[in-house]
């Protein structure tokens, strides 16, 4: 999928409402630049973040759910080690997640904003499994962020 002008704020709020309000902490449609988010992270321990290349392009759709503040930037970090990601990658939104949000929601909401942006390039698996029925534990997926 690529972000044409003018389609931005739309295409966030189209994203964060997959999310759900019920799980989704904040709205801030602001894309930042991957070398800000390093600089000054923000303070969300959860969330789900849209990875966006200098031409427009989503690469990646992610997930994070951690016990200390700034997961994003760490997690970020984490990707950026592997060479062709710090060569493409540009710029980032962010879906922050209540702190009640479990991993396995924070997962679900993943695979839905990666369905919903046509699976990016970058993304090797989208988790989509259905919530469990009543009185039965989640599986968790097998990676964590």
């Amino acid at each position: 999928m690529k972000l044409t002008p003018g389609t931005e704020i739309e295409l966030y709020h189209r994203l964060a409402d997959c999310v759900g309000d019920t799980l989704l902490s904040q709205r801030w449609p602001t894309r930042r630049l991957i070398v800000d988010v390093l600089t000054a992270p923000g303070d969300e321990r959860s969330a789900v973040y849209v990875v966006i290349g200098g031409s427009g392009d989503v690469l990646y759709v992610g997930s994070v759910c951690r016990a200390a503040p700034g997961a994003v930037a760490t997690r970020l970090r984490e990707h950026l080690a592997e060479g062709h990601k710090a060569a493409s990658w540009d710029s980032v939104w962010t879906l922050p997640i209540h702190l009640e949000g479990s991993q396995e929601q924070v997962r679900l909401a993943e695979g839905r904003v990666a369905t919903l942006t046509g699976r990016p390039p970058h993304c090797r698996a989208v988790p989509n499994r259905p919530p469990p029925s009543r009185g039965q534990t989640p599986a968790l997926p097998a990676s964590t962020p």
